[in-house]
């Protein structure tokens, strides 16, 4: 699978699963948490590609 293909599984993945949890949104923290660990989530898999392609 080439390096861009695998960026973009990464991104549409974590972009999807933000946007099924706010179609049961509620003002919350907890929503906040959620939120940023799946850009949390996003960000160490986009560095592990990263780390994987300067090999």
């Amino acid at each position: 699978m080439s390096k861009e293909l695998k960026v973009s599984y990464a991104l549409l993945k974590c972009v999807n699963q933000i946007g099924d949890y706010f179609e049961y949104w509620f003002e919350s923290e907890k929503d906040k948490k959620y939120v940023m660990s799946k850009i949390d989530d996003m960000t160490k898999h986009l560095k592990a590609l990263n780390k994987d392609e300067q090999k």
